[in-house]
């Protein structure tokens, strides 16, 4: 590691810990961009914005939106809003955002309409930026009902603990956590404005509910809906004496929604999808709050809205199922299937900014008939590098591959100056001629691009070409600073599921071991059986066990999220033979442990 980045990384690993001993947000944005003087003169890029996207960001400056009666949204505190519903003797605050400061900041600003107090809280979902505030609004010992959906905390531990690496940093692509000013400068996130990087905290519901609840909080009647969409957890809620339809992200934002998201989640049904919408427009709302971006206003622009966004998500559904059948691949669909010109034409409701049609074609190809496109050659392809080199070798070596790469470049053919490149980084990771090439081509692709997500996922993927994002950044803010308290919320069963994923399994094959968990609060003890690479987990007969961990959520989260086993949980908590515990709790990947390699696949 150079000086320079060695530094860079001590300071940030400094401004973390202050960070967190100030419960201060701290926003990730480096002053990497394709102007750095260390990147050769002809692939220095100079940031720009797409207009139709620089535009966009407007619809995200903070304020307050007063919508009919006692409903108030605020806008731009963070990706996600926060509702505030005043009743007789209270309020109900509907999301709680993504991090603790911005739901002390949005409390402070609806404390100056009212001072009622906080009679419940609702999550419409379980994704991060609309759960990770809720200590701002509820305190340890507040007898105050969280409510959501029965699945929500299911699908928060398996997003935030499965495959909480995966997401965090593909995550941090498509959001632009790296992003420095320059590359910030009039942008957004397609559904709203940059996230901030700050302490968070996950509170579990306390009152769930499965298909519909219909409950008066604080004098004002709420119906409530599960309405499966971009995500499976999804509630929406309508006030029938108000009129006003709480659509959680059945409506995502002013934009073509994300029917796939490049960060990875699970399948969206956009059928599904449909139909709940179908049941937002059965309601006849005369306004609609979001929860990206402002309110929308009048009856019969509720349904303009609901019916223009449901008509898109079915037609791409119905033209891709059309197209399969026809024998086409995905990618010969992405590029056949099109809105039609009335749809393509609503603004913003049919604009890419967030979602897009190609990246919706493709999944729901693979909802239906998964990743096998049909052609054999498929079935076991020449692993990438292997196959890199061969073709590299056919084409004359890596100086000519380099120099077409080149000539791509100069004529403004980013994309193929990026796909010879990335042969050359396949061979080698370190090839910096190859990895500038690459880099520019991304740059110039992602400050041409209106689709937010991936005008980020270009320009970060561009820095990492480039050498510009720290270590440190994969280590301590992705893994120990944003995940100790956002798991130590999850239920023991949640937590202990994440275990077996992390099992370093070929150090394992000749182990038969028996182990057990106590929470503190949990009658029952968990079982732990690790057997020749797989952990099985269950609750019951523990007699074999050859120790026995005394756990809290708050230990066993901190632990997940990257403390040593001593750090966790010390020699105070075991029964039994310590060594043991010791032994078997070595075999766990510790996550974010480095900087994985994320560039080049």
């Amino acid at each position: 590691m150079t000086r320079k980045k060695w530094v860079s990384g001590a300071v940030l690993v400094l401004a973390l810990a202050l960070a967190l001993v100030a419960r201060r947000p701290l926003v990730i944005a480096f002053e990497g961009s394709g102007m750095d003087p260390a990147i050769p003169v002809e692939f220095r890029v100079p940031p720009s914005i797409h207009p139709e996207l620089a535009e966009h960001s407007k619809l995200y400056e903070k304020k307050i939106y007063k919508v009919a009666d006692s409903v108030h949204v605020a806008v731009g505190y963070g990706i996600a809003n926060i509702v505030m519903v005043e009743g007789t003797d209270g309020i109900v605050i509907v999301d709680t955002g993504e991090s603790i400061a911005q739901g002390e900041e949005v409390l402070a600003e609806l404390r100056k309409i009212t001072s009622k107090p906080i009679v419940a809280v609702v999550l419409t979902h379980h994704h991060a930026d609309h759960v990770l505030g809720t200590t701002a609004f509820v305190k340890p010992g507040d007898a105050i009902p969280i409510i959501a959906h029965d699945s929500l905390v299911q699908h928060y531990g398996d997003e935030t603990g499965l495959i909480v690496e995966l997401q965090a940093i593909r995550a941090a692509h498509m959001l632009g956590a790296f992003l420095g000013p320059a590359d910030r400068k009039d942008s957004n996130n397609g559904i709203g404005p940059f996230v901030g990087r700050s302490l968070a905290n996950f509170v579990p519901p306390n009152k769930t509910f499965h298909d519909a609840l219909d409950i008066t909080l604080a004098g004002v009647r709420f119906e409530m809906k599960h309405v499966p969409s971009e995500a499976e957890s999804e509630i929406a809620m309508y006030l029938p004496d108000k009129k006003v339809l709480l659509s959680a992200e059945v409506v995502q934002g002013h934009t073509f929604p994300n029917v796939y998201t490049i960060r990875g989640a699970r399948y969206r049904d956009p059928l599904r999808w449909v139909r709940s919408l179908d049941v937002l427009r059965a309601w006849g709302a005369e306004s609609m709050v979001l929860q990206h971006g402002p309110p929308v206003l009048g009856k019969a622009e509720v349904e303009h809205v609901l019916t223009a966004y449901r008509d898109q998500i079915q037609y791409v559904h119905d033209q891709t199922v059309r197209y399969m059948n026809k024998g086409l691949t995905a990618q010969e669909i992405a590029n056949v299937v099109k809105l039609p010109p009335h749809l393509d034409a609503e603004k913003p409701w049919g604009q890419q900014f967030y979602g897009t049609v190609k990246h919706s074609v493709r999944n729901v190809y693979g909802g239906y008939v998964g990743w096998f496109q049909g052609d054999p050659v498929d079935l076991d392809p020449t692993p990438p590098a292997e196959s890199a080199r061969r073709l590299v070798a056919m084409m004359g070596g890596r100086d000519k591959v380099l120099e077409a790469a080149r000539k791509a470049y100069a004529s403004k053919d980013d994309h193929f100056a990026a796909e010879l490149a990335t042969y050359l980084i396949r061979i080698d990771q370190k090839d910096m001629d190859a990895r500038h090439i690459k880099g520019a081509a991304f740059r110039r692709l992602g400050y041409a691009e209106k689709n937010a997500n991936w005008r980020n996922y270009y320009l970060v993927s561009a820095m990492e070409l480039d050498d510009q994002v720290p270590e440190a950044i994969y280590t301590a803010v992705a893994g120990r600073m944003m995940l100790g308290s956002a798991l130590a919320g999850l239920p023991p069963e949640n937590q202990l599921a994440m275990l077996p994923s992390r099992l370093k399994a070929e150090e394992t094959f000749s182990e038969d071991v028996v182990a057990a968990i106590r929470y503190a609060d949990v009658k029952e003890p968990f079982r732990l059986h690790l057997r020749r690479g797989v952990l099985e987990i269950s609750r019951g007969d523990v007699t074999h066990a050859v120790f026995t961990i005394e756990a809290t959520q708050a230990t066993m989260g901190a632990f997940l999220a990257g403390k040593s086993f001593d750090d966790a949980f010390g020699a105070s908590t075991i029964t039994g033979d310590a060594a043991a515990a010791a032994r078997f709790f070595a075999h766990f990947e510790t996550p974010f442990a480095k900087k994985p390699e994320v560039v080049v696949r």
